[in-house]
């Protein structure tokens, strides 16, 4: 299985929002990372085909999906950004809802699929209750196990752990990475730890173009000589900060311990350090992604 999207573009009447975005998808977990505006959103639109791009197209395993209409719908699974959901209905009853939407047409067969994606994402005692009852996290859970229906090669997540606490974040994590055996996943976020340790490779996305699409341990490898640490005072760290990127400031008391993103030496003082995802990036976007 290989989703592919080729040199695609898409400009509105007065911005570019993507431009010649290239990649090969295979069965793994891919980190599409960038700052909000990066025109994430507007790819995942893309490959699921619900916007047509200015040029460019995407192929799965060689055929275009706008030709494989229900047979493409069919394989993926999308949480977009907000889904749309009956606040009078039960959990279960809107994910039985889904599941027709989705071709499932054995009622039996629903219920099944429904109560075990329930479970999943630690819905079950909440299954009986109205979605208006539901708090933002328990919504974006229904979200992820919706997309989860009728088990599709593709999985493609838009800011998949907005409202979930941290231990939630982490099941959904654990989801993922169990599912990622056969399948793709795609997720887009601007939160480096949605990726971090899950993801097999991370595309970095900015200002409409693609940046870098490296393995994640290459990502990281990339920052070595670029990372530095050094004590020093409130008022030398006032200068730091005009020139150079700091992703971390620990406050010692009268001291501050600053983590310095620079491709040399900021000062004499400062030694190199081991980078993180978090470090790069804050290189090349330049707030912090956490």
């Amino acid at each position: 299985m290989k989703l592919e999207v080729q040199q695609v573009t898409k400009r509105y009447s007065n911005k570019t929002a993507l431009q010649d975005f290239s990649a090969v998808f295979e069965s793994g977990i891919y980190g599409l990372l960038g700052p909000n505006g990066a025109g994430k959103s507007t790819l995942i639109k893309i490959i699921v085909n619900l916007l047509r791009p200015t040029a460019g197209r995407v192929t799965l395993d060689d055929k275009e999906v706008s030709s494989l209409k229900a047979e493409y719908r069919r394989r993926i699974g999308y949480l977009p950004q907000s889904v749309g959901m009956y606040k009078n209905f039960s959990g279960r009853d809107m994910m039985l809802f889904f599941a027709a939407l989705k071709g499932i047409e054995d009622r039996k067969e629903a219920l099944k699929q429904v109560d075990e994606l329930l479970e999943m994402v630690n819905l079950t005692k909440d299954a009986g209750r109205k979605v208006g009852q539901y708090s933002g996290g328990m919504r974006q859970r229904l979200g992820i196990a919706q997309a989860l229906l009728g088990s599709p090669d593709i999985l493609i997540f838009d800011e998949p752990t907005a409202g979930l606490d941290p231990k939630e974040r982490i099941r959904f994590k654990n989801i993922i990475s169990e599912l990622a055996i056969d399948k793709i996943i795609l997720l887009a976020t601007h939160i480096v730890s949605d990726v971090e340790q899950v993801a097999n490779h991370i595309l970095l996305l900015k200002e409409g173009k693609l940046i870098s699409n490296l393995a994640a341990g290459q990502q990281v490898e990339q920052m070595h000589g670029k990372v530095w640490t050094v004590e020093t005072t409130k008022e030398q760290y006032e200068k730091l900060v005009l020139s150079y990127k700091i992703s971390n400031v620990a406050n010692l008391g009268d001291t501050l311990k600053l983590r310095i993103l620079s491709d040399e030496q900021p000062c004499p003082e400062a030694a190199l350090i081991t980078p993180t995802l978090d470090d790069l990036y804050i290189y090349y976007f330049g707030e912090v992604g956490i």
